[in-house]
């Protein structure tokens, strides 16, 4: 069995701020983004798609080959890595997600001043 990897048509990702699209893998299982960290994978992007964070990958022969381990439940890490990778993913998502609170925050602040002058 193999679990083709899916380009996301509708969500382009662009780095190094020159608009060129790159070839992503995209997914949203936390554990499947660690596996992949773990197993020397760099993480490209991550972004809030509603309250679901999308984690972006290179899109690659190699990353296929993890993918379908993964989800086969054939593949290994070393367990301090893999808990490593988790930890820090657990990081990523608690910082975006504060940086939403205080973005929403700061908005709703502003708009209450506004209504009381």
């Amino acid at each position: 069995m193999s679990y083709k990897l899916r380009e996301k048509e509708n969500y382009p990702c662009y780095s190094n701020g020159d608009n060129s699209m790159q070839n992503i893998y995209e997914n949203k299982d936390f554990y499947l983004s660690a596996f992949l960290i773990a197993s020397g994978i760099k993480m490209l992007t991550h972004r809030r798609d509603g309250s679901i964070t999308v984690f972006g990958f290179e899109k690659n022969n190699k990353v296929q080959i993890l993918v379908d381990q993964y989800y086969t439940m054939s593949g290994s890490v070393k367990p301090m890595k893999y808990g490593a990778s988790i930890r820090s993913l657990k990081n990523i998502l608690h910082s975006v997600a504060s940086e939403s609170y205080k973005e929403l925050n700061h908005e709703f602040t502003h708009k209450q001043q506004g209504k009381l002058i």
